[in-house]
């Protein structure tokens, strides 16, 4: 018996409807389907110019404000643009934060930074862009040395942060911000600001670390500074999420991993007052990451018994995915970090989660590209590959990953069939 007209016509539509949802990527996976059972929680990185290169932070600040997959974003917060004389603030730029980012609904956390080693152009002391120069007018002793990174070259000048004087004026701003933003639900938390770029690094160039020594700095000095900036930022946000940011480097050759029971006690003091740890160096090469020291680390913290709310997180500085061109780029930063290489990331990121059964939650940091790779609202960026990646980690059903090249190097080689010998002629 031959289909009616109308059972044609439902045929016909099926076909129309299968082929436009080809053209506009299919339907939604099961991954993006159970998105509600979300078991890692989501910030980025929204970077501001003002934050760790000085100058005055210009917006609008909404990039990545519609992503549907973000709890939040970290903005750094410019001291000396909003204290820029003792006694005095503005916070005018932290309210523009707030009116453009959380129009979306989602919260900010705010990152303070006490120094960077980019010096302000021209100033004769080489004083870094990020530190308000009226704090060396209290008596903050001056480090100089010859910077690295993005100020490669130049003189600059940091302040002694562990002098007397400097907790003094750091406390009145970390007093002053918490009476802006104390009782603003729009502030989910703040970024602990202990050292270089607001990390728990102290030095990281090749001069600095020596001009560090020379000034003072030992491992239980640092140690004894960042618990104490842990207490103060604890004292003034308590109703707020507190955080402290770790890579593997306190200066230049004294590693974290070489030094893992000082860097213990310090998380173990963070975990006491419920301040979170993020560990920023997640790499495609399962070899670096395994010598950042943050599985030995993490597995520590599993022991401890932190107050609710307490979190562990995994980033990096340099972004977690780039377009290819850019992976290919090697030796360098962004090597290798395709989508393959985007996908190792974030199950070494599971894998440590996994190896302490979940006990502790868990939060990743993306920075601005995959960021925009994986925002659905963003016609020009997203890449549905990047995406799905993201979603799968995200809802803890990410399969394994890619091996990459170097791990693909140190295997050794399959053995070679032996050919057969031919009989020797009769």
């Amino acid at each position: 018996m031959s289909p009616g007209p109308f059972t044609s016509l439902q045929r016909c539509i099926t076909v129309v409807i299968a082929g436009l949802l080809l053209l506009v990527g299919g339907p939604a996976s099961a991954d993006e389907a159970k998105l509600e059972e979300k078991k890692v929680t989501l910030y980025y990185y929204l970077r501001t110019s003002a934050a760790k290169g000085g100058g005055k932070s210009l917006g609008p600040f909404t990039s990545n404000n519609n992503h549907p997959l973000l709890d939040g974003a970290i903005i750094g917060v410019s001291w000396p643009q909003t204290h820029p004389k003792r006694g005095q603030f503005d916070w005018s730029v932290v309210d523009q934060y707030l009116a453009d980012w959380t129009v979306g609904g989602k919260p900010l956390i705010l990152q303070l930074v006490p120094y960077t080693q980019i010096p302000i152009a021209g100033d004769p002391n080489g004083d870094n862009a990020v530190t308000p120069q009226w704090v060396y007018e209290t008596g903050v002793p001056r480090i100089t040395f010859t910077s690295g990174g993005a100020g490669r070259g130049r003189k600059v000048s940091v302040p002694k942060v562990w002098d007397t004087a400097f907790y003094t004026d750091y406390e009145e701003y970390v007093r002053g911000l918490a009476a802006k933003v104390g009782g603003d639900s729009r502030v989910a938390g703040i970024a602990i600001g202990i050292g270089h770029n607001g990390n728990l690094t102290a030095q990281p160039s090749p001069n600095g670390g020596p001009a560090f020594q020379s000034a003072g700095w030992t491992l239980d000095v640092w140690e004894q500074h960042a618990k104490r900036l842990i207490d103060i930022f604890a004292k003034h946000f308590s109703q707020k999420k507190l955080f402290i940011q770790v890579t593997s480097i306190y200066i230049r050759n004294v590693m974290v991993p070489q030094h893992l029971e000082p860097t213990k006690r310090i998380l173990k003091h963070a975990a006491e007052n419920k301040v979170s740890i993020l560990f920023r160096e997640l790499d495609p090469d399962v070899h670096k990451f395994n010598r950042t020291g943050i599985r030995e680390l993490v597995g520590y913290l599993s022991t401890l018994n932190p107050a609710p709310g307490f979190m562990i997180g995994l980033a990096d500085d340099w972004p977690l995915w780039v377009p290819e061109v850019r992976s290919k780029q090697c030796p360098g930063p962004t090597c290798g970090r395709d989508v393959n290489g985007f996908h190792r990331e974030l199950s070494l990121a599971l894998d440590v989660w996994s190896s302490i059964n979940q006990k502790i939650p868990m939060f990743l940091v993306f920075n601005e590209q995959e960021a925009s790779a994986t925002n659905k609202n963003d016609s020009r960026n997203f890449n549905r590959a990047v995406y799905d990646v993201a979603v799968a980690a995200l809802t803890g059903r990410l399969e394994p990953a890619p091996s990459s090249t170097s791990e693909q190097q140190s295997q050794p080689a399959p053995e070679r069939p032996r050919k057969k010998r031919r009989a020797p002629s009769q």
